[in-house]
C-alpha cells in the first residue's frame, strides 16, 4: 500500500509538472495573439514574432535532420555492398596469383626436364629466416643437422645461404652444408647434398613477410610450411592450396652480417 501511495505520488508530481509547462505555452500563446491599438488596428505582440521564427526554425531543422539520416543511412548500405566488392576482388586477384605461380613453377620444371644442360644457380647473400608470430629462426636442430626447427637464439646454425634458380629457391644451412627441403618419403628435412628438385622453394615477393613454400610437395603443386600450434619449434609441410596458403606461416628474410 506504502508503494502504491508513493507511486501514486509520483504520478501527481509528474502530471502537475507537465500542466505546468502545458500552462506556461498557453500563456505565451495568450501574448502572441493580436491586440488591438487606440487606433482600433490589429497589431501583433514581439514575443509572436519570435515564437513564429523558433517554431519555423525549428521545423527546417527537423526536415534537414531527416534527410540527413536518410542520406547516411543509404551511404552506409553503399559502402557495405562496396567492401563486399572489393574483398570478392581481393580473393580473386590473390587466387590469380597463386594459379600463376604454380603453372610457372610446373612450366620451369618441364623446360628444366627437356633442357640438355642445366641451368646454374646463383648465390644471393646469407641471410637469418625468422618466424614472425613467434619471433624464432629458422634452425637445424642442435642435436640433428638433418631436422629443421625454430630456435629463439640467434646463432650459426640459423643462418642459410640464399640460392636462386630463375624465381626457385634453395636454401642451404651455412653450419651444416646441407640443403632444406623434402624428403623421399614427404618430410621437411635438411640433408640435401645438392640443389635438387626435392630442396627448391618459392616464396612472395616481400621477403619481410613471406610465405615458405616447398615447391616439390604434393606431387608438384607445392606444399606450404606450417608451425605446429602445440610446439611453435616443430615445422610441417602442409598442403599446396589458397586455403593452405592463408593458414601458413610467414617470415622474414634478412640478410646476415657480420659485425
Amino acid at each position: 500500500q506504502l508503494s502504491l501511495q508513493q507511486l501514486h505520488r509520483g504520478l501527481t508530481m509528474t502530471g502537475a509538472k507537465i500542466s505546468s509547462t502545458t500552462d506556461d505555452k498557453q500563456m505565451l500563446l495568450q501574448h502572441s495573439k493580436l491586440k488591438t491599438n487606440d487606433d482600433g488596428q490589429e497589431e501583433r505582440s514581439p514575443i509572436a514574432g519570435v515564437i513564429i521564427q523558433q517554431e519555423q526554425h525549428l521545423d527546417t531543422m527537423a526536415k534537414h535532420l531527416h534527410e540527413l539520416g536518410s542520406l547516411a543511412g543509404h551511404l552506409n548500405t553503399s559502402l557495405a555492398e562496396h567492401s563486399e566488392k572489393l574483398d570478392s576482388l581481393d580473393e580473386k586477384n590473390d587466387s590469380m596469383l597463386f594459379k600463376t605461380k604454380m603453372v610457372t613453377r610446373r612450366a620451369d620444371r618441364i623446360i628444366q626436364k627437356k633442357s640438355w644442360v642445366k641451368e646454374k644457380a646463383e648465390f644471393v647473400q646469407y641471410a637469418w629466416i625468422r618466424h614472425q608470430s613467434s619471433g624464432r629462426y629458422l634452425s637445424v636442430a642442435p642435436n640433428n643437422d638433418s631436422t629443421l626447427m625454430l630456435s629463439g637464439v640467434l646463432n650459426e646454425r640459423c643462418i642459410f645461404g640464399i640460392w636462386k634458380r630463375k624465381r626457385i629457391l634453395g636454401l642451404q644451412n651455412k653450419y651444416s652444408r646441407k640443403w632444406a627441403g623434402q624428403s623421399l618419403l614427404g618430410q621437411l628435412t635438411c640433408s640435401g647434398s645438392v640443389f635438387g628438385r626435392r630442396e627448391e622453394w618459392d616464396s612472395d615477393d616481400d621477403w619481410s613477410n613471406t610465405t615458405l613454400i616447398v615447391a616439390s610437395a604434393g606431387w608438384g603443386h607445392g606444399g606450404y610450411l606450417l608451425v605446429d600450434d602445440n610446439n611453435g619449434a616443430v615445422l610441417t609441410i602442409g598442403g599446396g592450396t589458397l586455403e593452405d596458403k592463408k593458414k601458413a606461416a610467414r617470415f622474414c628474410i634478412q640478410p646476415f652480417e657480420k659485425n
